[in-house]
């Protein structure tokens, strides 16, 4: 394999690692402290109604 796939594969893996609640060793994630919904709405064309389906929820998520 190629060093480019080998590196592919190897972000797969921990990317999978860390979808199922394991440790990645270097692993940096950023949580912004905020998050204006309505304006990435508004930056993404989408309404209300519509957004909680493009994420992945449900809209009783979004009423709540």
């Amino acid at each position: 394999m190629s060093s480019s796939a080998d590196r592919i594969l190897q972000g797969l893996q921990e990317a999978l690692a860390h979808a199922k609640g394991e440790d990645v060793p270097e692993l940096v994630v950023h949580v912004p402290e905020t998050v204006d919904v309505a304006a990435v709405r508004r930056q993404k064309g989408l309404s209300q109604d519509t957004a909680p389906d493009r994420i992945g929820v449900s809209s009783a998520t979004r009423r709540d």
